[in-house]
């Protein structure tokens, strides 16, 4: 039924990804659950096209989804079932996705007509929808959070540049690519607490001296919120 599957995140016993199928090529959002890790097809052909599904809280599932009547992928969260599917895009926006989740939490970027990509997050509803994205920005995107602060992206120009969010205010934001000497751009998709009080983000970095290399890179803030990029 499957020709090609991958798994996208995990959380606890939960792991989210997306499954092709075997007669239409079209990706499935899907979900593998318990010690067994048994298989959940999230796809529900009445009302989807196709569909991914990135993230996970443990409990919910979350992604992207082109529905039936949407030439453009909308947020959508499951809730353990197929028939769960809630389409969060809200009114007015174009395209969302869901691309990092916590408990509680649902995380990826909105889009209107005309505009770029903004760094969003929900708490479960269409209009629980909210917008953290800088002004003067072409496009951005959160991927993670530790419960208090976010991280992503931010493109002001031709490339993107790592951020953290301190807080849900676009005024707290930081830019952290600019931390990292020589690349031309950069990103951040995990953050966690450390038990001595550390924050710790992951990301990558891409840099093009003397060819063109990805990287990973770790930011490390003290408790004095003192960063230093490693490679």
């Amino acid at each position: 039924m499957y020709r090609n599957s991958r798994a996208c995140a995990v959380y606890g016993s939960t792991i989210t990804g997306y499954a092709q199928h075997t007669n239409t090529g079209y990706a499935h959002p899907c979900m593998w659950t318990g010690p067994s890790h048994t298989f959940t097809d999230l796809f529900v052909a009445s009302r989807m096209q196709f569909g991914y599904a990135y993230a996970t809280d443990g409990t919910l599932v979350g992604g992207s989804v082109i529905y039936k009547n949407t030439s453009t992928y909308h947020a959508t969260i499951w809730n353990g079932t197929a028939a769960s599917a809630l389409d969060l895009n809200p009114a007015g926006y174009t395209t969302s996705e869901i691309v990092g989740m916590i408990p509680g939490i649902q995380m990826g970027y909105v889009k209107r007509a005309g505009f770029g990509e903004e760094a969003a997050l929900w708490r479960g509803t269409p209009e629980s929808l909210h917008i953290i994205a800088p002004e003067g920005v072409i496009s951005s995107k959160l991927y993670d959070s530790d419960g208090t602060r976010f991280v992503g992206f931010v493109r002001s120009t031709g490339w993107a540049s790592a951020a953290i969010w301190w807080g849900e205010d676009a005024a707290t934001i930081e830019d952290i690519g600019a931390l990292v000497k020589g690349a031309e751009s950069t990103w951040a998709v995990d953050i966690s607490s450390e038990p001595n009080g550390d924050i710790v983000v992951a990301g990558n970095a891409i840099f093009s001296t003397p060819v063109q290399i990805t990287r990973g890179v770790v930011w490390r803030w003290s408790p004095l919120r003192h960063a230093k990029p490693e490679e």
